[in-house]
């Protein structure tokens, strides 16, 4: 059909809900509500191929009066369509953009049959496969296996490029929806995307075979491709991909690839890479099939105080998922959901969030001035604080950070506990931690972390943690009359033996005889990198992160988390339609604050804002439930 149209000398296209002699110029809403704002041809599936085929396309308005043609309205339809001007004027054939962009100008085109979603593109991206209706959303994952048996255009895994939630167990999209974001993105040759790339990757990369980087194919464990691949910050599981296209930018787009058990997974989220983190050149097997990520998970909620309270519920975000008798369904793409709830007579509503289940909810204590240690913990990035000579850090120690930025021991919850009669069992939990390297110097297997005042070296190392229940909520909840403004011991790390290395002022320099010498006792000078000093601590728990519990907490809020709170609440306002603003950048300010930052565990653990503990301290407009898994953001507005 698409070399129908190609082959036309005019095609003709009538517009039977546009009256005027010209199309609209903005989105109506209300004029359009069936096809996002414009008239409804352009929402058809079909009609998608009828716009880009021929040369020729006049267009009539309902009473049959021409409008114009695609020379004419190429301004509009480039506006309504997304289509770039020079592929309306002269076809495909005139700069063959990539298939991600061909395939995003139907993201918000319908069909009547689910399957025509995918055959309506047949012709655009030059796939020739039977039609099997019937077979429902595989027509759209066959669409794209063709097309990757067919061509190297590393673009048909760019879908989804931008979001900031979320997850996949298939690297082929669902439909074409899933390609939006793609309109702008653009296919970058061999050597374009190894210049691009040449600064962060090592020389050899440009001999790697061009097979290599022209050739993906589809196997039957999975889709067979080299990616240069940058291990993630936070998690050594998770690692940031390089695709050779681009968008707005010569820069390379990336996607984050998690994996579990050598199963590869599609991971929407914010990435940080090492700072000095070289790419590796990998071969991968990304899955097509996504069978685990379609599992569902029912959340009950207890909402019955909120109907004695007044409160109704107002809104559910995202607008596809749906509170239902009390339980919400939520999946890999839709992992997260604000349930904002109103009260009439007094103007006030409040957000419904599943927080983690911690401790308590707690927000980093560590001042700023004070060198951290990040150590991977269970595939995690955390921060630790190097302990003072001789300390001996235990799980539970309670304390105030001293001008300095050192900890000062106060106590620990345990014997406090006991002090007060309270019959509580703290029972560490043992964590993985996952920097181990051959260190011939201390002659096998340790653990390296550095931070601005040096390296530490830990033999034989583990982590422990305090454990996350009921009862350690409700301890930390008990003791609050007793340690106001007091910071926790919550993760320590255990060692058989640990070093400091510590770098020599750059000041010295070194003669022949290798003896530390000033610069002007030199014949000439010669620089010298700074030599380590080694020194053995004499502790073995070198390493401990501190939190502060919310219940703890009394002191002011500064006015950067004032600022950040008052950002929330506004973006909370816009959702509930009480402040004037754009709501699809409020729910992504939202989302991407709170929903789908930490993947903590790719079985299916979803973790809701983990952040929310951070906007917290003593704000007197939030009520917080430290004794259970929800938290309730009180937005009751002047």
């Amino acid at each position: 059909m698409y070399r129908w149209y190609e082959n036309s000398e005019r095609c003709y296209s009538y517009l039977h809900d546009v009256h005027e002699s010209a199309i609209p110029d903005d989105r109506d809403e209300k004029r359009f509500p069936e096809s996002h704002g414009w008239p409804k041809w352009f929402s058809r599936g079909w009609t998608l191929q009828e716009l880009v085929a021929p040369k020729v396309d006049h267009f009539f308005n309902k009473e049959w009066d021409p409008i114009g043609d695609k020379s004419s309205l190429s301004s509009a339809l480039t506006k309504i369509t997304r289509i770039p001007a020079n592929i309306l004027a002269d076809g495909l054939s005139s700069k063959q953009p990539s298939v991600a962009q061909i395939i995003s100008w139907a993201a918000d085109r319908r069909t009547t049959r689910e399957e025509d979603r995918a055959y309506s593109l047949l012709g655009l991206l030059g796939v020739h496969m039977p039609m099997l209706y019937g077979e429902g959303k595989n027509a759209f994952r066959r669409l794209q296996l063709e097309i990757i048996r067919k061509s190297n255009d590393h673009s048909i895994f760019a879908w989804g490029h931008t979001r900031t939630t979320g997850c996949s167990g298939s690297f082929l999209a669902d439909d074409p929806s899933y390609f939006r974001d793609c309109s702008k993105v653009e296919r970058m040759e061999r050597k374009e995307f190894i210049a691009s790339v040449r600064g962060d990757i090592p020389e050899e990369l440009s001999d790697v075979p061009e097979e290599r980087l022209r050739t993906f194919s589809v196997t039957n464990d999975g889709i067979q491709i080299w990616l240069p691949l940058i291990p993630c910050r936070r998690a050594v599981s998770v690692s940031e991909a390089r695709l050779a296209c681009r968008s707005y930018d010569s820069q390379p787009i990336t996607i984050i690839l998690a994996h579990f058990q050598s199963i590869y997974f599609r991971y929407f989220g914010h990435f940080k890479a090492p700072v000095h983190a070289i790419p590796q050149f990998q071969q991968t097997f990304l899955p097509y099939q996504d069978e685990r990520c379609q599992r569902e998970f029912i959340f009950e909620l207890d909402v019955q105080m909120l109907s004695h309270e007044g409160f109704v519920q107002h809104v559910v975000f995202p607008d596809d998922v749906v509170l239902t008798d009390n339980s919400i369904t939520l999946s890999g793409t839709n992992d997260c959901a604000v349930i904002v709830f109103e009260r009439e007579e007094d103007n006030t509503r409040f957000a419904l969030v599943e927080a983690p289940d911690t401790p308590g909810l707690m927000m980093n204590a560590i001042p700023g001035r004070t060198p951290i240690y990040e150590l991977c913990v269970d595939s995690f990035t955390t921060p630790f604080i190097l302990a003072g000579p001789g300390s001996n850090v235990k799980i539970g120690d309670y304390g105030r950070f001293r001008r300095d930025g050192t900890f000062e021991r106060k106590g620990n919850i345990s014997d406090l506990a006991a002090e007060l009669d309270m019959d509580v069992t703290l029972d560490p939990v043992q964590h993985e931690v996952c920097q181990e390297y051959n260190d011939a110097e201390e002659g096998g297997k340790s653990i390296k972390v550095s931070s601005r005042n040096g390296t530490i070296v830990l033999r034989d190392a583990t982590s422990w943690s305090l454990p996350h229940n009921a009862d350690v909520t409700s301890l930390l909840k008990s003791l609050s009359p007793y340690l106001s403004d007091s910071h926790l011991v919550t993760i320590v790390v255990r060692c058989s033996e640990c070093y400091h290395r510590q770098h020599t002022p750059p000041t010295i320099w070194a003669d022949y005889a290798g003896e530390a010498t000033r610069e002007a006792q030199l014949p000439f000078p010669i620089p010298l990198y700074p030599r380590p000093v080694r020194r053995k601590l004499k502790t073995t728990t070198p390493l401990y992160t501190v939190m502060t519990p919310l219940s703890w907490c009394e002191e002011g809020v500064n006015e950067e988390t004032w600022m950040w709170f008052n950002e929330i609440r506004h973006n909370f306002y816009v959702l509930v339609n009480v402040a004037d603003g754009n709501r699809e950048s409020a729910s992504r300010s939202l989302m991407g604050l709170f929903g789908g930052r930490l993947f903590n565990d790719f079985i299916g653990n979803i973790t809701f804002f983990e952040e929310l503990p951070m906007i917290a301290g003593n704000l007197t407009s939030m009520e917080i439930d430290k004794g259970g898994n929800n938290a309730a953001l009180d937005l009751q507005y002047q």
